[in-house]
Formats: structure tokens, sequence, C-alpha cells
């Protein structure tokens, strides 16, 4: 135990009395100020304590303390989860690829059969509930020369539809090719490009005094231009009813001479957009 007469105060402490007849007392617990000092140099000694065992685990190489078991394991998880997302990204590209191939193997011998039947597309658009009271006779006959039609949808650099005729030779005008291409969003369809129609010398005139005259939402019009209310309308059926099922709406007319019910294949909720 260390007496009175050893103990070292910093300098601005009094000595305490010492002597004969002296009772020795808690050095500590008579003066605060020694007791404020201790204190004080015992959380220093504490915090440099904890720095140096701070500063031996990673000399040594000792991972922190760990972290809290929720965490760690949502952590694990995760890591886990990446190579799953990625094989399921892999194999959802080849999904789509195959089917694309096979589509498109279809699609191709569709339109090699319809080729060999006269009048086949002009009889479809004449015979669809939507399309019919937008064609005129002369409309009709035009599109009697269209032997063949394809829709593709395309997602690169921006969702669009592109729609391609393809005509033989015919007296209205010379394209054997009409493309028409739309971007797809929210507002409905935008024109992004279309294949300038080359009428024939005798027929331009008739088209211009057409195109000029008559606004209405017609095929005609949809075909060459695009700035008229019901241009929507027409592109909607083209891409997402006749371009899916086209033999249901060339047999229709059978179907009708022969007192048969021929429902249409399309949502019947997605013709109210149409009406």
């Amino acid at each position: 135990m260390v007496s009175g007469a050893d103990f070292a105060f910093p300098p601005g402490f009094n000595r305490p009395p010492s002597g004969p007849g002296f009772r020795a007392q808690s050095v500590v617990g008579r003066f605060p100020e020694a007791e404020l000092l201790c204190g004080s140099l015992q959380e220093q000694a504490w915090g440099e304590d904890e720095q140096d065992d701070m500063a031996s685990r990673q000399e040594c190489g000792t991972p922190p303390p760990a972290e809290e078991p929720p965490l760690k394991e949502l952590q694990a998880l995760q890591l886990d989860l990446g190579p799953v997302n990625n094989q399921a990204t892999k194999a959802h590209e080849r999904l789509k690829q195959n089917l694309s191939k096979r589509q498109k193997t279809l699609l191709d011998s569709r339109s090699s059969n319809i080729r060999g039947i006269p009048g086949f597309w002009a009889q479809t658009f004449v015979n669809h509930p939507q399309l019919s009271a937008m064609i005129s006779d002369q409309d009709e006959d035009m599109l009697s020369y269209m032997i063949n039609l394809e829709v593709q949808e395309l997602r690169h650099p921006k969702s669009s539809c592109k729609i391609t005729f393809y005509f033989r030779n015919n007296p209205y005008f010379q394209n054997a090719v009409v493309v028409k291409e739309f971007v797809v969003d929210i507002t409905g369809y935008r024109l992004c490009h279309s294949t300038p129609i080359l009428w024939r010398q005798y027929y331009k005139i008739e088209a211009d005094s057409h195109r000029n005259h008559n606004k209405s939402p017609n095929f005609f019009n949809w075909f060459t231009d695009h700035n008229f209310a019901g241009s929507n309308r027409i592109t909607e059926i083209i891409r997402k009813d006749l371009w899916l099922n086209p033999l249901h709406y060339y047999k229709m007319m059978k179907a009708h001479e022969e007192g048969e019910e021929n429902e249409s294949p399309m949502n019947p909720d997605a013709y109210q957009d149409f009406l």
C-alpha cells in the first residue's frame, strides 16, 4: 500500500498532513481533485489499451467482429443469386432465338402457300369486319395485285412495327415493295418511315385528287398518308389481328355463304378500341 509520504502529487495539489497521531485516510476520498485525476488517467489507459488491441488484430490479420446474422445471410443469398440470374437470362435468350427461328420457318412456308392463292390478301382485307367498311372498289382492285404481307416486331433501338407489302406489276404504281414503319409507344403508332408511292403517270392525277378531297379513314389514305384520324386503328388491326390469322378472314365469306357461325379470333375486348 502506498503511503502519503510516497504518493507523488501533481503540481497544484497540496500534500496531505502526516505525522504521529494522524490517522491515514484514503487520498482519493479526501481530495476530490485526486479522484477526478485518477478517473481521467484510468479512462486514458482504457482507450490506449483498446487502440493497442485493434492494432494488434490488424497486424495479425484477425477479422473484425462478425456482422449481424440476417445481413450476412442476405449477402450470401445475393451472391448465390448472381449466377442463377445469369443462367436464366442466357436460357431466355436461347429460347427466344429458337422460337424466332421456328416462327420464321413457319411464316416463310405460309407466305409460299399464300402466293399460290390468287387474290388471297385482297379477299382477306375485304372480309375483315372493321376494314371492309374502309375499302372501296378501287382499293379492292389495287389490293388484288398484292402477293404478300409481312409484319415484323422490332425491339431495338426502339419498340417499332414494320409492315411490308409486296405487289406484282399493276396499273396503279411502280413499287414492287412498300414499307411502312411505326414507333410504338403509349400514344399509339407514330410513322417513322414510309416508302414513297411511285404512281404511274396516267393514275397520278387521280391519286392526288383522291388524297386531297377525301380525308376519311379509308385504306387508300392509310396507304398513302398517315396524317388523318383512323391511322392507328388500321395499323392495329393489321398488326394484331389480320397478320396473326389471315386464313380466318379469307374463309369468312365462304363460311357466311354456308351459314356457319364464325367469330373473330381477336379478343372481343380489343375490338372496343376500334369502335
